[in-house]
């Protein structure tokens, strides 16, 4: 752990415990705050206490702006992924004449079976 690394978990780790709920203050907040790297925060409760604190500043007006950034890449990223997967299985379901895929009806399929049975057979009965 470098030595920078350990200051800012150190910081964080002292900003998270005391944090005061009933007296907010927001002038506060560490540097990089709301995307700090909390990875350093072994406690399951110190994870708990900074995700609690980043909800009260997004719940009191002062991340707003930060939550509807983040909601809206989502739904943007997700939107995309579902028209990506629709557009592609359409082009494996139709296919391409002379792609990878091809139609082929179920006769065509019972006449190909049937002589190779029959080319089979008869190599078999020579």
């Amino acid at each position: 752990m470098t030595n920078k690394t350990y200051t800012t978990y150190t910081n964080l780790k002292k900003f998270v415990r005391s944090w005061d709920f009933a007296n907010p203050r927001w002038e506060n907040l560490p540097k990089g705050f709301p995307d700090c790297d909390t990875s350093a925060l072994t406690q399951k409760q110190d994870k708990h206490l900074y995700e609690a604190i980043k909800t009260t500043w997004v719940i009191s007006g002062g991340g707003r702006k930060t939550f509807y950034k983040t909601v809206t890449r989502r739904a943007l990223v997700g939107v995309t992924i579902v028209i990506f997967a629709v557009l592609l299985g359409r082009n494996l379901a139709i296919g391409r004449e002379g792609g990878i895929t091809r139609r082929v009806s179920a006769k065509t399929v019972g006449e190909k079976v049937g002589e190779i049975v029959d080319a089979t057979m008869s190599a078999v009965f020579k």
